[in-house]
């Protein structure tokens, strides 16, 4: 039956629109989602009451009316049929909105807070109360209105909506809404009662209403959009109040919607009221600990979700696998506490398990629980009446169950530790030795130090002390007592390699020697024993020229000279900042300038002059070498070379045909200066030296006042031998004031551990 055509007011629908802001009170209005004529779908899911300006309530009032209008089937336009509403978007989902878990800042809660002051473990992971972290995470919006969720088993209601299709003799496709008195109206067929009815036997009841019009056709429906119901949540909840939602519902939904039950409020008593009763109570710790969900029951209209003040609690802390402040339903004891919480972990010590307890609301009190295991058997299979008695303790609110954890220390172990092949712990065996740790060299990786450490942790005067015993690991390997010592607990054995440098211990011979090359030597080896094992000097030999360097020497010589080097760039830079400021006239500016040309060059001038690294030693007595100074302890890298007979004697430096002349028996070295030309007018004969092969220099003037006529005189001359070198350096005159900078070449005498004449 069609619904004869009607007129509205705007009185009437106005007069609509005021009862039903009055049915719903405070709540605020929100635009329609998706599909229209679903009023409640319409509706925010806060809770909370409109707090918005007049502007906004006059916005929400006004979609209020479109809503209403759209839901009467006609309107002052004209007048709207049910094919009208098929022509509307069809969708799958309801008008009503997504629920998502809201947002809610967790603050440390007061028990919390009481529990944490005496927590023990991790104190970075504090004890939170267990369950209300679900409703806060993050995660997708939680959605209850898909249709594809609807069984067989859902009852139709007013504000459900379906879609059915026609395909034979006779084709269509109709959406029905079901309206406030349980009927749906189809076209040919009139009004059919479907409120109450289940969906599984909503397509049999429609194909015999069709079937008595119509013949050989074929029928199918499918849900288009569920009515809303409108629930209350209220007691410890975040945000209390009346909620929209959907007909497919479960307090998990309404305890999403509020954002779930404040610390305050449990999680273990939450009870659904249908009518003034308690229809359901849900434990969400079946859930959170078991995953059941059966007790979960679906929500009706105008139904009341209770959330109760938290009951009991008691906080779990320690060696457990799920550290947490828990709410306790009903009589607990402490073996229902500890499998609430988990289990024990491995690492607990059960030995003592304590309980800290408020006794009489006067104090606080600690128990001790032994609930340690022997045999290896584990708590459920143990037995013992007075174990099983500790553990069917009765616990309070309020208790504090701590698990220690064992010591950190493992007993009955020894290490070995280093360049081995299996490092790690062993178990310490009764009579254990180093012997039964490192049982072979095989167990030693190659280039092992065979001088190893046993670090020994002891206690005197209760005191932890440390002792370092040095092994000598042939020694122990080869069952000496004094080295292959009886391990106790804890006991670490460090066995260290060969440093690259004492791997690589090559020196190398060079020139008359009878067999030159490179020479492994081993750590203390001298001077002497390399001259041995090299055969000793042939007959071309001219042992006091030897030249002997030395990598460590180099190293020092360089830095030295690098520091005198930024020395001398110092003085030089104040001096000429003096000359710039003026004060001279030109020919004295000229030649101050020049000699500050002259002295830049000085360190590149020492420089060229030394042979760096290299160390003054004197090995033309083989045999007498030995309790020396000159038979050095080898280092690696140490150079030895021996170079053959000498037949010259070298004039250097400011003289006037610097060369090297044929050696003279004899001969002074004023007369090897008078063949080489004589002196050059810049020469500073007073500095002249002789430079011996061995590296040494001799100065060949000292400088007495008051003899001959520039008030010096020749000392006793060093003997001139085969190889030497006499060395005149430039005299430098300072025309006008003094300047701090180099005179002349330093002598290379003064430069530690000796130089040459020329740069290797």
């Amino acid at each position: 039956m069609v619904p004869m055509p009607m007129t509205v007011r705007r009185s009437d629908m106005m007069v609509a629109l005021g009862l039903s802001l009055l049915l719903l009170g405070p709540l605020s209005l929100a635009a329609q989602t998706e599909s229209p004529g679903s009023f409640l779908g319409a509706l925010e899911g806060s809770g909370n009451p409109s707090t918005g300006s007049s502007g906004e309530r006059a916005s929400q009032l006004e979609r209020a009316e479109a809503e209403i209008l759209d839901d009467l089937p006609y309107t002052r336009g004209g007048k709207k049929g049910i094919k009208d509403y098929s022509k509307k978007k069809d969708t799958t989902r309801s008008a009503g909105p997504a629920l998502s878990p809201a947002p809610v800042v967790s603050l440390p809660s007061d028990l919390e807070l009481y529990f944490a002051e005496g927590q023990v473990g991790d104190a970075a992971v504090k004890l939170s109360q267990f369950g209300y972290d679900l409703f806060t995470a993050s995660g997708q919006p939680f959605d209850p209105s898909e249709v594809s969720l609807v069984g067989p088993d859902y009852m139709l209601g007013p504000g459900d909506e379906f879609v059915v299709t026609l395909w034979g003799l006779i084709d269509g496709h109709y959406k029905a809404r079901v309206s406030p008195e349980g009927m749906v109206v189809l076209p040919k067929i009139g009004e059919v009662p479907v409120a109450g009815i289940p969906y599984g036997g909503l397509k049999s009841l429609l194909e015999r209403a069709f079937a008595k019009n119509y013949k050989n056709f074929q029928l199918n429906v499918t849900m288009a959009n569920l009515r809303g119901i409108h629930v209350f949540v209220v007691g410890g909840v975040q945000r209390p109040g009346s909620y929209p939602l959907h007909s497919l519902s479960t307090v998990f939904h309404a305890l999403f919607a509020t954002g779930g039950p404040t610390k305050a409020g449990s999680v273990r008593d939450v009870r659904v009221l249908r009518q003034g009763k308690v229809v359901a109570n849900l434990d969400l710790y079946d859930f959170l600990l078991k995953g059941d969900k059966s007790r979960d029951v679906r929500l009706q209209d105008q139904d009341t979700v209770f959330v109760p003040l938290i009951g009991p609690v008691v906080a779990v802390t320690g060696e457990v696998n799920r550290p947490a402040i828990y709410e306790l339903k009903g009589a607990s004891t402490l073996r229902d506490v500890l499998d609430i919480a988990g289990g024990v972990r491995p690492t607990a010590y059960l030995a003592r398990v304590q309980v800290e307890r408020i006794q009489a609301h006067e104090a606080k009190v600690v128990l001790d629980f032994d609930l340690s295991l022997t045999g290896g058997k584990t708590i459920a299979s143990r037995k013992g009446a007075g174990r099983d008695q500790m553990l069917d303790t009765p616990v309070q609110s309020m208790d504090l169950v701590k698990v220690l954890p064992i010591n950190a220390a493992v007993q009955g172990v020894v290490y070995l530790k280093g360049h081995v092949v299996r490092p790690g712990p062993y178990q310490l065996r009764t009579d254990m030795r180093i012997s039964d740790v490192v049982q072979g060299l095989g167990d030693l990786k190659p280039n092992a130090y065979m001088e190893a450490e046993l670090t020994r942790f002891s206690f005197q005067s209760d005191k932890p002390s440390i002792e370092i015993i040095p092994i000598d690991l042939a020694k122990a390997l080869a069952g000496e007592a004094s080295q292959n010592l009886a391990l106790r607990n804890l006991d670490t054995l460090t066995v260290r390699p060969i440093p690259e440098s004492e791997l690589n211990r090559e020196v190398l011979v060079k020139g008359e020697v009878a067999r030159p090359g490179p020479y492994t030597v081993q750590r203390g080896e001298r001077l002497s024993s390399l001259l041995r094992r090299a055969g000793g000097f042939t007959s071309r030999a001219y042992p006091k020229g030897a030249v002997f360097l030395r990598e460590s020497v180099k190293a020092a010589q360089q830095a030295e000279l690098k520091k005198l080097s930024a020395l001398h760039a110092q003085h030089l830079s104040a001096e000429a900042s003096s000359l710039a400021m003026g004060g001279l006239d030109k020919p004295q500016a000229e030649a101050q300038k020049e000699v500050l040309s002259i002295q830049k060059q000085a360190p590149q001038q020492f420089s060229a002059q030394v042979t760096l690294g290299r160390m003054v030693v004197r090995v033309d007595v083989p045999e007498k070498l030995e309790q020396t100074p000159d038979d050095l302890v080898l280092e690696p890298g140490d150079q030895l070379e021996i170079p053959s007979l000498p037949t010259t004697v070298s004039v250097l430096g400011s003289v006037r045909n610097p060369t090297a002349l044929r050696y003279r028996d004899g001969a002074e070295p004023n007369e090897y200066v008078r063949v080489a030309g004589g002196l050059t007018s810049d020469a500073d004969w007073e500095g002249a030296y002789l430079l011996k092969t061995d590296g040494s220099a001799v100065s060949l003037y000292a400088a007495p006042a008051g003899f001959g006529s520039n008030g010096h005189r020749p000392f006793d001359l060093p003997r001139v031998e085969a190889g030497d070198a006499i060395v005149v350096p430039p005299r430098v005159e300072i025309r006008t004031r003094p300047l701090p900078m180099w005179h002349t070449v330093p002598d290379p005498s003064q430069v530690p551990f000796g130089a040459g004449p020329e740069k290797k």
